[in-house]
C-alpha cells in the first residue's frame, strides 16, 4: 500500500514538473508551414475569377453514361432507379455526366429545372477530391464539397437552391489527377419548403 502511494506521489510530482506553466494571456504561437506547401487561407471571401465556358455539351451524353460505373447516379437514373433519396421521382434531370482527370470545369445549361442539385463522384482508385459550384452573375461560390471517393462506393452531395443564386458552373478535381466519374443532376426536392 505504501509502495503504491509513493509511486503515485512520485508520478504526480513528475507530471507537474514536466507540465510547466503557460500564461493564459500569451498569444498563441503561429503555426509553421512545411517548405513547399502553401499556407491555409484565412480569407472568408468566396469570390472567384469566372472562366469563360461554353455550356456542357449533351452530344455523346448517352455514350459517356454507358462508360460510367453501374453505381453512378447517371446510370441508375437512366435505368429507372432513383438514387437521390430526397428527389421527387421523375423530376431528376442529368445535367452533366463525365469521366475526367485533373482539374475540370463544366458550365451548366442556362436554365436549370428543379430546386436542388446532386453532385455524385466515384474515383477509379481511392483518392481525395473537391468540388465547388459557382454563380457567374454573383461572381461567387454557392456550394462545395470535399471528401474521399473510391471505386466501390459513390460520394453524393446535395446542394439546395434557395432561389437567391443561379448555379452557373462546377469545378472538380481529384488529388494526383486520379480519373473520376462525376454526375450533376437537377431535381425537385421533397423537402422543399412551401412558398
Amino acid at each position: 500500500m505504501k509502495r503504491t502511494l509513493v509511486t503515485l506521489a512520485g508520478s504526480l510530482g513528475l507530471v507537474l514538473a514536466m507540465s510547466g506553466c503557460v500564461p493564459l494571456d500569451a498569444p498563441a504561437p503561429t503555426p509553421s508551414v512545411a517548405p513547399g506547401l502553401p499556407a491555409a487561407s484565412t480569407s472568408t471571401s468566396v469570390t472567384a475569377a469566372i472562366p469563360d465556358l461554353d455550356p456542357y455539351s449533351t452530344a455523346g451524353l448517352e455514350d459517356r453514361i454507358d462508360a460510367m460505373s453501374k453505381l453512378s447516379s447517371a446510370r441508375m437514373l437512366r435505368a429507372g432507379k432513383h438514387p437521390i433519396g430526397n428527389a421527387v421521382p421523375g423530376t431528376e434531370k442529368i445535367l452533366i455526366a463525365d469521366t475526367v482527370s485533373g482539374e475540370h470545369y463544366a458550365a451548366f445549361p442556362e436554365t436549370i429545372e428543379g430546386d436542388s442539385l446532386s453532385v455524385s463522384v466515384l474515383c477509379q482508385t481511392r483518392s481525395r477530391f473537391s468540388f465547388e459550384v459557382y454563380d457567374k452573375e454573383l461572381g461567387r461560390q454557392v456550394g462545395s464539397g470535399l471528401g474521399e471517393c473510391w471505386p466501390q462506393g459513390i460520394f453524393q452531395a446535395i446542394l439546395g437552391n434557395t432561389g437567391r443564386s443561379k448555379p452557373s458552373y462546377i469545378r472538380i478535381a481529384a488529388d494526383d489527377e486520379v480519373p473520376l466519374e462525376f454526375s450533376v443532376v437537377a431535381f425537385e426536392s421533397i423537402d422543399r419548403p412551401p412558398n
